[in-house]
């Protein structure tokens, strides 16, 4: 979180015009949130830019049913009261398990995008961090590529699929927690899926 919340401050907020910035932090500093102009202000030049970019009218169905239905107790708790990060005595604040990624073994696909309020170097980084993960780009998406990058993300998360599969399999394959592999080797049965699989994927 705190590589998050810089990452906001030195790279997201000086993208946006001077005067908007300056009003959105007058309205930060007095911690005057639930202003209806701070909302206006940060949705319409903030949250399409970086949450999905797209303008407010076009908001998918899916995620305005989402807005609409927001438990913001359970969002300040964790999140702050701030829509421009991680603010207040929000619970996830310092939150940094950065040097416990290397214990994760199940296969991961981490998802980053180059508009997303989330710095795609890290989600990278986290791909990189873990035992068996993988890295998928998103170029033209924010925070939702699944709505604003949406080919790139969709095939890139059924390759992404096949991969945690094979790497579940295999894993599961050479686990010698017991003294010795489950599975000596795959099966004509198990290859017969694969291949199966493989071809409905693409």
């Amino acid at each position: 979180i705190p590589d998050y919340q810089k990452y906001s401050d030195e790279v997201l907020a000086p993208k946006l015009d001077p005067e908007v910035l300056k009003e959105i932090l007058i309205y930060e500093a007095k911690e005057d949130y639930t202003n209806a102009r701070y909302m206006d202000l940060v949705v319409n030049n903030y949250y399409t830019k970086h949450i999905i970019r797209l303008p407010v009218s076009e908001w998918p169905e899916p995620l305005n049913r989402s807005f609409k239905h927001i438990n913001h107790d359970v969002y300040v708790t964790m999140q702050g009261p701030s829509e421009f990060g991680i603010k207040g005595d929000a619970n996830l604040k310092y939150w940094d398990v950065k040097a416990d990624l290397h214990k994760i073994t199940v296969p991961t696909l981490s998802i980053g995008a180059t508009h997303d309020t989330m710095d795609p170097e890290q989600m990278k980084f986290i791909s990189e961090e873990v035992q068996n993960g993988r890295f998928l780009l998103c170029p033209n998406g924010s925070h939702l590529s699944q709505f604003d990058d949406q080919k790139i993300y969709f095939d890139g998360f059924k390759l992404g699929e096949l991969f945690l599969w094979i790497a579940a399999y295999f894993y599961r394959c050479l686990d010698t927690r017991n003294g010795f592999p489950l599975e000596k080797k795959p099966t004509s049965l198990s290859k017969r899926f694969l291949v199966g699989y493989f071809l409905h994927v693409f």
